[in-house]
């Protein structure tokens, strides 16, 4: 998925829901649409590297739409909410997504009414149609990829929704794309909100399929990693967070979860190493020592 007209700029504060302030690399303030209605407070910082596209219209405010942000060096994040739905469709049409159980896609139906709700796709193959609801993931904290941001009701809805028909014998799954590569793992944010990590453990036990994919990121394109990076799904329970379970990373790249590691494992080296030698060679400070302070000769008395 590529975008056109690409311009570096500096992000300089979120103005609203929906705009932000950014200088563009000439030196021109300018405001630009920002599709993402997340908090995004870890990425939306003052200072930030980002880049823009210009798309001038009539019909629109701003000329511009924030694209991708840099939340450090090397670490971009893909912020298009309109994304994840256009990069799944042609992922899926192209192979790159292998969808389970269905064969080979024949058909793919956007905005699927179901109930009382809408999800994303139907998809129809050879053997047989799975129902998807996508979301797009935008948080990471420690390696891991967190989703949602902030609670959300419409996520919910659509946990609900997919729950009933995987009751009612349907295939159905929820499908999480995460545009940023440099991630080892996902897992549902606990901490935003119970409640939805809660319906997506409920949704697993009752067959609804969970599929992640990290997504390689440049200033002006996204794409799902040539290989899915889904290896296995492992429910975690500890008293803390029951409802707590990890989809775990493969793949190539720069940053791939081995690579990481290693990298993990050589700052840990040469943090160790550095407290050795300021160990060995700290030397002792001699205490200082009190001496009285002289006193000056007291003048004779006046007669």
């Amino acid at each position: 998925m590529h975008y056109p007209n690409i311009r570096p700029a500096v992000f300089l504060r979120r103005e609203n829901r929906f705009t932000a302030a950014l200088r563009l690399s000439t030196g021109e303030e300018i405001a630009a649409h920002v599709r993402t209605t997340g908090r995004c407070a870890e990425l939306f910082r003052p200072g930030v590297p980002a880049w823009v596209q210009y798309a001038p219209s009539p019909a629109r405010k701003t000329a511009y739409t924030l694209i991708t942000v840099e939340k450090a060096p090397g670490f971009l994040v893909n912020v298009d909410s309109l994304a994840p739905n256009r990069l799944f469709a042609g992922a899926v049409t192209a192979g790159a997504i292998t969808l389970p159980a269905i064969g080979p896609v024949q058909t793919l139906r956007p905005e699927v009414t179901v109930d009382r709700s809408r999800l994303d796709f139907l998809v129809s193959g050879a053997a047989g149609e799975l129902w998807c609801e996508l979301k797009g993931v935008t948080l990471e904290r420690d390696g891991a990829a967190l989703f949602p941001d902030a609670p959300t009701e419409r996520g919910l809805k659509h946990l609900a929704e997919l729950t009933g028909l995987a009751v009612r014998g349907r295939r159905t799954a929820a499908v999480f794309l995460i545009a940023m590569e440099p991630v080892t793992r996902f897992s549902p944010n606990t901490a935003a909100q119970p409640a939805f990590a809660q319906a997506l453990r409920e949704a697993k036990a009752a067959g609804v399929e969970l599929l992640a994919y990290r997504c390689r990121v440049t200033p002006d394109s996204l794409s799902v990693l040539a290989r899915p990076s889904l290896t296995f799904t492992q429910t975690k329970k500890a008293p803390a967070a029951p409802e707590l379970f990890l989809i775990y990373f493969s793949g190539e790249g720069p940053h791939s979860p081995a690579r990481l590691a290693a990298r993990r494992s050589e700052t840990a080296a040469n943090t160790s190493q550095t407290k050795q030698s300021s160990s060995t060679h700290r030397t002792a400070v001699p205490a200082r020592v009190k001496t009285p302070a002289r006193r000056s000769p007291r003048a004779p008395a006046m007669p």
